[in-house]
């Protein structure tokens, strides 16, 4: 079934048509084994990473060990043969997608994608983000919180006895508030089931026309991931809000591949499917971020996961050469800036004034040597530019 069908209809409604007699494993991957492979190595059949779980040491394990509750997708008090529609949707329809968008985003002769293609990377992608337990476990969290407020309340010196919680009218001097918490944990699963769906997909139709860019890696540097790999960021580098049309979404896709969606103000690179090369200081970048965002697993190969512990170390040590790595990384970044400022304001024409900034870049001390700006000079010298 195409996944746009699927998409424009009511989750309850096409699931329950989908699948008559539903029977799954209790073991569900919320990061889907078809992607982790993609930093694994194989053995004998099975694919093996370094990880590392809740800030202990890295140790080698199966992928099959790691990114999965026991019944994590199953709709509580749902009919047996309903109840893990959600976990066969995912398996057959999206985590079927990862080896197919690998092959893409890892073939560097590919420059253009089609729209069928498209979808199925941002739909793939995105689902990292929405499928995952962080923002139910977060929101648990918050909940087990109120109910502590309420218990406290409870056993003060109040004369009140029902208040209103999440909707509904509670007696709080006989409310048995274990069962209370429960209850309230299985609803809030109920509507993340649920819900999520239909944001996810809101946001794919959202980010379905922005630019797709592929940063490859060309050093020896490593990326990593994690049970929470979706990075999200704008300008100022939080998070705020999740349709806001100036966020970057980025996605380490294996080793040495970086997949970014663009922000819809990056208009020259709407229906391209851009490719740039990346070194260390992109992956120490992206590796940090991957690591702060993650849950409880970090995951790589050996070597990336050591590289990364190492260079941390390194470099967030309060050096001289460490506080200009940090200025010069600013310092590209404005520049690159301006670059696309003047893009954008010839609607993405090659005008003199573009010219004279890729000179200048190609004659900064910053950019020697970068891969990015070698090869813009070269295609613009093809094109007849005089430069």
């Amino acid at each position: 079934m195409c996944i746009v069908f699927f998409f424009e209809k009511g989750l309850a409604k096409v699931l329950s048509n989908l699948y008559k007699t539903v029977s799954e494993p209790k073991n569900h991957h919320y990061i889907p084994q078809s992607y982790l492979r993609n930093f694994s190595k194989e053995s004998k059949g099975e694919y093996y990473v370094y990880v590392r779980f809740h800030g202990e040491k890295f140790y080698r394990t199966n992928i099959r060990n790691i990114c999965s509750e026991n019944y994590f997708y199953s709709i509580p008090d749902a009919a047996e043969d309903k109840k893990n529609i959600v976990e066969k949707y995912y398996a057959d329809h999206i985590d079927s997608l990862f080896p197919e968008i690998t092959e893409v985003i890892t073939n560097d002769n590919i420059s253009r994608i089609d729209l069928i293609t498209r979808r199925k990377i941002i739909t793939a992608a995105l689902s990292l983000y929405f499928r995952t337990p962080k923002f139910l476990n977060a929101h648990n969290k918050h909940l087990s919180k109120v109910i502590e407020l309420l218990k406290n309340y409870s056993l003060g010196k109040t004369e009140i006895h029902t208040i209103e919680f999440l909707g509904r009218k509670i007696d709080v001097k006989n409310v048995d508030f274990e069962k209370l918490e429960e209850d309230t944990f299985k609803q809030n699963k109920i509507v993340f089931l649920k819900q999520h769906f239909e944001i996810f997909n809101a946001f794919v139709d959202f980010k379905l026309n922005d630019g797709i860019g592929v940063k490859k890696i060309v050093d020896d540097s490593e990326f990593i991931t994690s049970d929470n790999p979706l990075i999200i960021r704008n300008q100022s580098g939080e998070l705020s809000n999740l349709f806001h049309p100036e966020n970057s979404i980025l996605l380490p896709i294996n080793n040495k591949y970086l997949l970014m969606i663009s922000p819809k103000s990056d208009t020259f690179l709407s229906n391209t499917f851009h490719r740039i090369e990346g070194r260390f200081k992109s992956v120490f970048v992206i590796n940090v971020d991957v690591e702060e965002k993650s849950e409880k697993w970090i995951i790589g190969s050996e070597k990336s996961v050591l590289n990364h512990i190492t260079d941390q170390i390194k470099y967030n040590e309060p050096t001289e050469a460490n506080e200009k790595l940090v200025t010069d990384s600013d310092e590209k970044v404005k520049l690159l800036g301006e670059l696309d400022e003047v893009l954008e304001k010839n609607n993405n024409k090659i005008t003199d004034e573009f010219i004279v900034k890729i000179k200048a870049l190609n004659n900064h001390e910053l950019f020697k040597d970068d891969g990015n700006i070698i090869k813009t000079m070269k295609n613009l010298r093809e094109q007849g530019y005089d430069i």
